[in-house]
């Protein structure tokens, strides 16, 4: 009955008749999950509120309800509430593997999102043991995050040779195609996160610096293969957009970045941090004032897109830094103020802007201890060296 009032979109009646199941079966917990399949994506507060009631007042407290929980808290944000659930019934989803394999994955990405590399790791390889062996593209991505680079490339490496040359039956083939897809892009995606762990290290030589470029070049050519394979994916175009830029490229970059805002329409892209992505690559190219306002338009677009309760931070810097680019100081300075995420105390980028906003109203005093905590995050920093009079 669930399941056909669900199908009709008559998803209050589904849900009431879900409310009223009490009992620890597999069949209740089907009713349930096909009543949880009826919240949209902007009703995952109102899921996780019917899914609390259904553990904690019906008393559903059973290993694939806890999962349940555990899923929705992690998708939310309840990162230590997910972690003691997820943590607890793992082990017990013996009947259903796939959720255990699944717990793991979520316990993985909590981990990583702590900085427990370590412990990251230990849960995808366990996810990837849970699944048989079927989870090698997922744990090659924790190796990437573990900032085991190596280790992630013989095993992506290993599976693309297995994938290339599948020629068997046309679903056979169509499933290895979608599967070699993966991996090209999750092969890319690491390569970009090497890359971007080079240039964030204020102290990488030029060695160094050379093998992000090589890796990002290696990471845009996995895309141009993507695209020969599927040209409507808009995705991958705002991915080679974004690595376009940070390779110096950026005529080819807004190229595609127009493209996109052009020929996209509804689709899986986060628009607003698409908008503040190009807008703050044409805002701190500075070639022109047009470009500065018309990136300057797309990063409030982007605050305005956000809806949040709170604007997102990284945008309010996006703005803030046209806004010096603009000349409007004083307004500049307001917006860097609203930043208050300790988060930022190692992003050098803010602190290279609060500090030039600072100096350009005059507050030295200010300006100096900015330029200061900047030149420990970049030593090299040509800007602060020169604002605090040492030698290039």
């Amino acid at each position: 009955m669930v399941q056909g009032l669900a199908l009709q979109k008559r998803n209050g009646e589904a849900r009431a008749i879900a409310d009223t199941v009490t009992g620890q079966t597999e069949l209740d917990e089907a009713i349930v999950n096909s009543a949880l399949l009826t919240y949209g994506e902007k009703e995952r507060d109102a899921a996780l509120k019917f899914l609390k009631k259904k553990v904690y007042d019906d008393g559903m407290r059973t290993p694939v309800m806890l999962y349940y929980l555990g899923s929705y808290e992690f998708a939310l944000g309840e990162r230590d509430s997910a972690r003691a659930h997820l943590e607890e019934v793992y082990p017990k989803l013996d009947k259903t593997p796939s959720y255990a394999a699944q717990a793991c994955r979520q316990l993985s990405g909590i981990a990583f999102a702590d900085d427990k590399k370590k412990e990251g790791l230990r849960y995808a390889k366990l996810s990837d043991s849970l699944q048989l062996g079927g989870d090698k593209d997922f744990l090659a991505m924790a190796y990437g995050y573990a900032g085991e680079y190596e280790k992630a490339y013989v095993l992506l490496d290993s599976m693309l040779g297995v994938w290339s040359h599948w020629t068997t039956l046309n679903l056979m083939r169509y499933k290895a195609m979608r599967a070699h897809r993966q991996l090209q892009h999750s092969y890319a995606q690491i390569l970009v996160m090497e890359a971007r762990g080079i240039e964030d290290d204020g102290k990488a030589d030029t060695l160094k610096r050379a093998h992000a470029r090589e890796a990002r070049t290696k990471a845009e050519l996995f895309w141009e293969s993507m695209l020969m394979a599927d040209s409507t994916d808009m995705f991958v175009r705002s991915l080679m957009a974004m690595n376009l830029e940070r390779l110096g490229r950026y005529d080819e970059s807004f190229r595609m970045f127009d493209y996109l805002l052009k020929n996209a329409g509804p689709s899986r892209l986060d628009w607003p941090e698409l908008l503040n992505y190009y807008g703050y690559s044409l805002i701190d190219l500075n070639r022109s004032p047009e470009d500065v306002e018309k990136g300057y338009q797309m990063v409030l677009k982007a605050l305005e897109m956000e809806k949040a309760e709170t604007p997102n931070e990284a945008f309010l810097d996006s703005k803030a830094w046209a806004l010096y680019r603009m000349g409007r100081y004083d307004e500049a300075h307001s917006a860097m103020l609203l930043i208050k995420s300790k988060n930022f105390e190692k992003d050098y980028v803010y602190w290279e802007h609060l500090a030039a906003i600072q100096a350009a109203l005059g507050k030295k005093s200010d300006a100096t201890k900015s330029y200061k905590k900047l030149l420990k995050l970049r030593p090299n920093h040509a800007a602060a060296k020169e604002f605090l009079g040492k030698k290039k």
